[in-house]
């Protein structure tokens, strides 16, 4: 998340605040909601960016018409492993990682920083690798 917050919930676990410089991976999951509040109806992502927007940048941008906007980059990937199941199977379903605490790196929120600064310049990301 590059800023603002939400709140995470994957397949039928509770809420997970995100806040901005966190990074989330969700190894495998069924389904998925953010939302800005617990209390906020969920809506079709197709509402907030169009299926182009999402696929040419990877950002998602939202205010909600309350309070400032939220900013998330969102991908995936896969594993061409047969092996990768095993990996996969093992990690928990939230992965969170937290950009800021006692507990986090100086490389992290730089890290962070950089593909956000990329993501913004609105740019085909089709040919990267």
């Amino acid at each position: 998340m590059t800023r603002g917050s939400c709140f995470l919930s994957v397949d039928d676990s509770p809420l997970v605040p995100v806040v901005g410089g966190d990074f989330v991976l969700l190894p495998a999951p069924k389904q998925y909601t953010i939302r800005s509040s617990p209390e906020i109806s969920l809506r079709s992502i197709l509402e907030v960016s169009s299926q182009e927007a999402f696929h040419r940048t990877r950002l998602i941008t939202f205010d909600g018409g309350q309070g400032p906007a939220t900013s998330i980059v969102a991908g995936c990937f896969s594993l061409a492993s047969p092996e990768s199941r095993l990996l996969v199977k093992h990690l928990p379903s939230i992965v969170h990682l937290r950009g800021s605490g006692n507990d986090t790196t100086p490389w992290f929120p730089s890290t962070l920083q950089f593909i956000a600064s990329e993501v913004s310049q609105n740019l085909d990301r089709k040919s990267v690798v």
